[in-house]
Parts: structure tokens; sequence; C-alpha cells
């Protein structure tokens, strides 16, 4: 998946898949994501998940989610992370885009 402003990945789906797995990179670290929201294009939610894990990939901070790929029909989607600094209130940390396919 990639933020707004690259063009958005494709990813597909083939009917033995269980999970899809996404790696979302983070511009900036200043907030810890704490929870992700995945949105159809048009801004319907399909799923919110708090189990996110975080890591480091070649210098960078990636948050890692995972999805059930039966929830995911082929569609464009949107995924919304939120995170809390250390003093204040729910923010959005970033967002990205996506297109599923199923073949």
């Amino acid at each position: 998946a990639r933020g707004f402003g690259g063009a958005p990945k494709t990813l597909v789906l083939f009917p033995t898949t269980s999970w899809l797995q996404l790696q979302l990179m983070l511009d900036r670290d200043e907030y810890k994501p704490n929870e992700a929201v995945l949105l159809t294009a048009d801004g319907k939610e399909v799923f919110r998940g708090r189990n996110l894990r975080i890591h480091s990939m070649s210098g960078s901070t990636v948050v890692a989610w995972r999805i059930r790929a039966q929830s995911i029909q082929a569609a464009d989607y949107i995924v919304q992370l939120t995170g809390q600094p250390a003093a204040g209130s729910q923010e959005d940390v970033a967002s990205y885009s996506f297109r599923v396919l199923r073949k």
C-alpha cells in the first residue's frame, strides 16, 4: 500500500488466500499507531483493528496489519492509521490506498 501521492498498489487475492498482510511504511514516526481502519474508496468502514505490529525495516518504521482475506472484496481501499502522542488525543498518522483484485 502507498500513501496518498503515490500510485496505488494492486494486490491480487486468490481463492486459497487466507490472510492479507499489509506492510505500511510511515513517513514520520512521531506517533505510535495504535489503530487502523480499512475503508472502501467511498468511505465505508470495512474493518477496524488494533492488533498492529510495528517494526523497523531498512531504517524506516513499518506497521504490519493482518486482515482475513475473506472480508476483502475486489475494490479500491484506503487504510487510515491513527495514533496518540504522549500528551494529547487520537490523531491521524497516515493514509494509504490500494486496489484488490480477486482471481
